[in-house]
């Protein structure tokens, strides 16, 4: 009986041990047993997915002024909360090939915690859904204000949660286009397009609703 072919090795290419980009099994089991090289690739290969669901998050509940050094924050305090107990969290995943989902939620999840844990003048800030970024509340502005104000709020809620990200990254926050592309992974025409379009819709909405100018 003739002998199996064997695979060829690729030269100078050693198998990873903690596996392939595709292969989140040996990474996840790499951290539970402590291995810091598998924690810092772990780290960087999820880092941005999970700050892209903070900013989506924060987005929803009303993104705060300070939202750069909130996902920062929330973000690395998440992974102390995932390196902790012997990664006593990523243990329990029991389908590996879902861990974009698992985080997703799991970020998501952690940074309501977060704002709920703020304290209450925090929560009334950026945990309301009412709410909406602090360059948009009116409390200090007089009755006309007020109003226009008030229409703003209405038309955000017509926008996709994406679309009130990138305006508020762009007017609130001051963001370029190369950071905004850098943040939700598009690249700067598509971040020029979609801020072009919201701008116009919001308009629209204003004009409608007789509060434009």
């Amino acid at each position: 009986m003739p002998a199996s072919p064997r695979k060829r090795r690729t030269p100078g290419r050693e198998a990873n041990p903690l596996g392939e980009a595709g292969d989140v099994g040996p990474l996840l089991l790499g951290c539970i047993r402590g291995d810091d090289a598998a924690k810092a690739i772990f780290y960087n290969r999820y880092k941005d997915l999970i700050g892209k669901a903070i900013l989506l998050k924060l987005a929803q509940v009303g993104a705060p002024p300070n939202i750069r050094d909130m996902v920062e924050d929330i973000r690395h305090d998440l992974f102390v909360r995932l390196w902790a107990d012997n990664c006593r969290l990523l243990a329990q995943l029991k389908q590996p090939r879902c861990i974009d989902a698992w985080l997703t939620t799991a970020a998501q999840r952690f940074t309501i915690d977060c704002l709920r844990r703020a304290g209450t003048r925090q929560r009334q800030e950026t945990a309301s859904v009412a709410e909406k970024p602090a360059a948009y509340q009116a409390a200090s502005f007089g009755p006309e204000e007020a109003e226009r104000t008030k229409s703003l709020r209405a038309a955000l809620d017509h926008l996709a949660d994406e679309d009130r990200l990138i305006i508020t990254l762009y007017y609130v926050e001051g963001l370029r286009y190369a950071d905004i592309a850098a943040i939700l992974r598009m690249n700067m025409n598509t971040v020029a397009a979609r801020l072009r379009r919201t701008k116009q819709k919001l308009l629209r909405l204003l004009v409608e609703d007789g509060h434009a100018g």
